[in-house]
């Protein structure tokens, strides 16, 4: 579910910490260790992002905002219809003064019987893919689906999906988080309510692009996770020309995959990353976002205290000879987290920057959201703060600022899906 809205009838809450606490001079057990010493209070080298504009939602739309995805020119922001109850997406191009308008390019709209529940979001240049892990194929109630949207020549206008990707059966929950990269999708499960032998597995499924473009098709390969025993599910996932991550949290990991020299197939993960300070407590891998050599994960970091728990990104840096089962080379965490802030909540990332949602933080004691900046120090990512905290220029108690994040060039997006009585908007943040 999503803040204030009923569970399975527009979103699940897939990732974020239920409560955190990780502030200066409030580190409490555990930070030390998770930390590995003394942090860096971040680089401050670049300016300060300041709001640029703000996008409310559409008539007609709910929970605007509470699934972002972008590349350097395009916006993608989930919603849904409050008539007839459909998902689908609103695309904002670019103009040619370099700022994003309030209103959208297309509307994307997912034309499909059992349509349920709009939990995921993918972009990677004319391709977007809308998970639907809830939907309903054939008799497989909660099978799930993934929706595909092709750009149009003439560029991105309003449009149906043009291929709908499925595997597995009742209760896969296939979809639950969804990537691209050029011509390949990837689409996790969490199938511990699946029917049949697969039940209980963790699964993911890749999927490459037909020679006359993106069309219903099965898998091309499967992606098992390490030691699957009934308890895992990837509940996120990232994806490169030649690497998929998919975090684990319940079971404490992220699998890595390496893209096998003739192209993806069948297999199991090439590499597990860890958390440094107890992985077999830690859930790792709430969140996940990947960029060239460079793995960044939220995790949600149990304390020796009963009951004590904070958030962490942890950074993970892929060695020169491939990518190696590892603890993360960083970790970093938010100078002013309190409990229940949901720090880690979303995350994106780019070459020179991490940034990281928290929906429940505090602005002026009102739990209005947050999110925080990272940057990449000079000499790589090494233990830090946060550069800068990034709140709305009038935040909205409830409002869920934060819940999901994503770059977009020089700009920060952030979703806030409860905004304005669960309309929903988006925030566009730049220098």
């Amino acid at each position: 579910m999503i803040r204030g809205f009923p569970r399975a009838r527009l979103l699940c809450v897939v990732v974020g910490p239920a409560a955190v606490l990780a502030a200066v001079g409030l580190t409490g057990p555990g930070l030390a260790a998770a930390a590995g010493g003394r942090l860096s209070q971040g680089s401050t080298s670049g300016s300060q992002l300041r709001q640029l504009s703000s996008i409310r939602a559409p008539v007609g739309a709910a929970a605007f905002g509470a699934r972002v995805a972008a590349t350097r020119d395009v916006i993608v922001v989930g919603t849904v219809w409050r008539s007839r109850r459909r998902l689908g997406a609103y695309v904002y191009v670019r103009r040619s003064d370099g700022s994003f308008g309030r209103s959208p390019t297309a509307r994307l709209t997912v034309n499909f019987r059992g349509a349920d529940d709009l939990q995921s979001v993918a972009i990677s240049g004319n391709t977007i893919v809308i998970g639907d892990p809830l939907a309903d194929v054939g008799a497989n109630a909660g099978q799930g689906a993934a929706y595909v949207f092709a750009r149009p020549k003439g560029g991105w206008h309003s449009e149906l999906q043009t291929a709908v990707l499925t595997a597995g059966t009742t209760g896969t929950r296939f979809g639950w988080a969804v990537g691209v990269s050029a011509n390949t999708i990837v689409a996790t499960s969490d199938q511990t309510l699946a029917d049949g032998p697969g039940a209980g597995l963790s699964v993911s499924y890749v999927y490459q692009k037909p020679a006359g473009g993106w069309r219903s098709t099965k898998p091309v390969a499967s992606l098992t996770a390490a030691g699957n025993s009934g308890t895992s599910a990837g509940v996120s996932v990232a994806i490169n020309a030649t690497t998929i991550a998919v975090g684990q949290p319940l079971a404490g990991k992220i699998d890595v995959y390496a893209r096998p020299s003739g192209g993806w197939r069948s297999t199991g993960p090439s590499a597990v990353l860890t958390s440094r300070s107890d992985p077999a407590r830690d859930e790792v891998g709430q969140t996940v976002a990947m960029n060239a050599n460079t793995i960044a994960a939220s995790t949600l970091i149990r304390g020796r205290h009963p009951g004590y728990r904070y958030s962490a990104i942890d950074v993970f840096t892929r060695p020169g000879n491939g990518w190696r089962s590892q603890h993360p080379s960083a970790t970093l965490t938010a100078r002013h987290q309190n409990e229940g802030d949901d720090f880690g909540f979303s995350l994106a990332m780019s070459s020179s920057m991490i940034l990281a949602g928290g929906p429940d933080g505090k602005v002026d004691g009102e739990e209005s959201g947050s999110a925080y900046v990272f940057d990449r120090p000079a000499g790589g990512w090494s233990d830090e703060h946060e550069s800068q905290r990034l709140s709305a220029t009038r935040p909205r108690p409830g409002g869920a600022f934060g819940h999901a994040v994503a770059i977009a060039g020089q700009n920060n997006i952030i979703g806030a899906p409860t905004f304005n009585r669960g309309q929903g908007a988006a925030y566009v943040f730049g220098h």
